[in-house]
């Protein structure tokens, strides 16, 4: 089987490997899947890099989702059958999981027949990403509960989490303030749901502001960090908080130290991954499952910028290292094409 590899950290499409592995039969409640398709995430080239916080021991194959069929069970698996469509969660730097932590990169995986989720009919790209959607889910669900009709604020909502974001809100209720430092995606974003679309700059609070009447705003998510949370931080009310998912800019978070004092702002970690750790392994498949319907009746797509051969790893990992319009979308790797 081909297997994607990094031994050293450096630039993804300079340190990444393509070699040939054995595939070993599963064990009794293990089944082999062959992958349809799997994703690129920018958390997966921060690990590439060696980022503080997102290195880890070496070597590794990088991919933490995909979706895939069964091509092989072990003697003790009822509960599927060969050509099962199946979605799956699995990474060697995720612990907690399951305790055959592979990476995803690779056209086929053997994983414990426990965790897996049945997958519906449907395009495998939009299926291989079901991280994002799930992290859309437990921030406004599990861990903010906004009150019906209450604003929220996001930058970086051109992404697919922010994507999810605003078609997450209109199924729970809330309103969503979405932030973009592109012109051409404010009417993309509307029309896909989001309640107000603003560019980013210096006076976004007190557009925000007008926009909302004056409205007590207090939970905004972060994507840059940098400067992100701080502009944030500026539109919420007295005890408002910010929570910081990612780290687009590459810079640490920063805020002002009178906001907190001041006003009382918080800056807090908000990682999907420890969310669904504090579920139980069926409150885990319920949701994925759940997920997968949504995806499977269309109500919501991901942006796809483009998909590659396992074959063509490098040129997929350039491609994903691009920003703004030279990416625009998910990279997806079909490893089996």
């Amino acid at each position: 089987m081909k297997v994607a590899i990094y031994r050293k950290n450096g630039n993804p499409a300079d340190v990444i490997e393509l070699v040939e592995e054995i595939q070993e039969d599963p064990g009794p409640n293990e089944v082999i899947i062959s992958i349809e398709a799997t994703p690129i995430h920018l958390g997966d080239l921060y690990n590439m890099e060696g980022i503080e916080g997102f290195k880890f021991s070496l070597p590794m194959v990088p991919g933490i989702e995909g979706v895939g069929r069964i091509i092989k069970l072990g003697n003790s698996v009822k509960q599927f059958k060969v050509n099962d469509r199946v979605l799956f969660l699995s990474s060697a730097h995720v612990q907690g999981y399951t305790s055959n932590q592979q990476g995803t990169w690779r056209d086929q995986i053997r994983l414990p027949s426990d965790i897996l989720i049945p997958c519906p009919d449907g395009d495998a790209a939009q299926f291989a990403n079901i991280v994002n959607p799930a992290t859309a889910y437990v921030f406004l669900y599990d861990l903010i509960k906004p009150k019906k009709n209450e604003w929220v604020i996001q930058n970086a909502a051109n992404s697919n989490v922010g994507r999810y974001i605003i078609k997450m809100a209109n199924r729970y209720g809330c309103k969503t303030l979405n932030i973009v430092r592109r012109k051409e995606l404010i009417n993309e974003l509307k029309d896909l749901g989001g309640d107000e679309v603003l560019l980013d700059g210096d006076d976004l609070h007190e557009r925000i502001n007008l926009v909302t009447n004056g409205a007590k705003i207090k939970f905004a998510l972060d994507a840059l960090a940098g400067e992100g949370p701080a502009r944030l931080a500026k539109c919420l009310d007295f005890g408002g908080t910010v929570y910081n998912y990612g780290l687009v800019s590459k810079k640490p978070c920063q805020m002002p130290t009178w906001l907190m004092l001041n006003r009382d702002i918080r800056l807090h970690g908000f990682f999907a991954g420890t969310q669904l750790l504090e579920k139980t392994l069926e409150g885990k498949k319920t949701l994925i499952s759940e997920l997968g319907k949504i995806i499977g009746q269309g109500e919501m797509p991901s942006k796809i910028a483009k998909t590659y051969p396992l074959t063509r790893i490098r040129e997929a990992l350039i491609h994903a290292s691009n920003s703004g319009s030279e990416r625009d979308g998910k990279i997806i790797l079909l490893p089996n094409t």
